[in-house]
């Protein structure tokens, strides 16, 4: 009789988790499927439910942790992935993903911290040498940051976002020839990168090479018409060289796209006091202090523009 009751038992117990383990894995289903197209709530919530089933499932614990990165909820990844590192110690790619939401978060040291725990575990992992780089170059440690950029270039030397980010850092220095050597490497895998065409007509406009940094804003928006870094970029180069007309354009252009461009409307200002068109010139001001009351900059140009009006230079 001990011994129906036994194997009674034992059947009812493997009945109840091959459902337990059948209800898991759709569960499991469902919130890939979820995650893949983005929905990455209605995600959280099926791994959660399938968590109930086994708490300490190192993929459904990633998985929801990359979830919550992914909707900007950084600290609650965070509880995620130290859940993972608790069962095991030495994943990289926990202790990578870890980094990343402490460098959303700005917290760059914990950040650091991460990225080292991972290189030791993996010295070869070019992600986490580039982010670090990131993490430093974040701190003003732009010296720091171009040497692990570097090292993520000796093992994967056309990885394009850390060529830019390399010419940022050297731009950081003041180095902009060098920068700009860094851009022409990444145009030459990718011609039609705009950041990196954006990036290149900065550091030309720096070099007072004003005509050549247009070209590269020019390159901008044939790529994409509504880019509007380029557009203000480009509007910004041409103040420089006196051609205030075409300037404004520009930051026109700016405006038609993004009508609450504060840089954009605080430099058409400007440029409309050069022009001693005041009137103008104060309404762009106005209009920027309704956006951001607290904008001293525009608090300065209009009070400069007030005061060449008072002295009489109205048009």
């Amino acid at each position: 009789m001990k011994v129906k009751l036994s194997i009674l038992f034992l059947l009812v117990l493997y009945f109840n988790l091959s459902c337990a383990n059948r209800e898991k894995e759709e569960l499991i289903k469902k919130g890939e499927e979820a995650y893949s197209e983005g929905r990455y709530e209605e995600a959280i919530k099926s791994f959660d439910k399938a968590m109930k089933i086994n708490s300490e499932d190192k993929i459904l614990l990633n998985y929801k942790g990359n979830c919550l990165t992914r909707t900007g909820r950084h600290k609650e990844a965070i509880e995620c992935y130290d859940k993972i590192l608790k069962l095991d110690p030495l994943d990289k790619y926990v202790w990578y993903a870890r980094g990343l939401a402490f460098l959303e978060l700005d917290n760059y040291e914990e950040a650091i911290k991460c990225y080292d725990k991972t290189l030791e575990i993996d010295p070869l992992y070019t992600s986490a040498l580039s982010n670090k780089g990131n993490a430093l170059y974040k701190q003003d440690k732009y010296e720091e940051a171009i040497k692990y950029y570097d090292k993520s270039l000796a093992l994967d030397p056309n990885n394009i976002i850390v060529w830019d980010n390399k010419g940022l850092a050297l731009a950081g220095q003041g180095k902009n020839e060098e920068a700009i050597k860094c851009y022409d490497k990444v145009l030459t895998i990718d011609p039609s990168s705009i950041d990196t065409w954006n990036y290149r007509g900065v550091a030309l406009t720096l070099l007072k090479k004003y005509d050549e940094a247009i070209k590269c804003f020019d390159k901008a928006v044939a790529i994409d018409s509504e880019n509007v870094y380029a557009w203000h970029y480009k509007g910004f180069a041409l103040t420089l060289q006196k051609k205030y007309e075409k300037a404004i354009d520009c930051f026109n252009k700016v405006l038609e796209i993004d009508s609450e461009h504060i840089e954009a409307l605080n430099y058409k200002g400007f440029v409309l006091t050069l022009q001693k068109k005041y009137r103008e010139a104060i309404e762009c001001f106005d209009k920027v202090l309704e956006i951001n009351p607290d904008y001293i900059e525009a608090k300065i140009n209009r009070d400069d523009a007030l005061k060449a009006m008072d002295r009489g230079s109205e048009r």
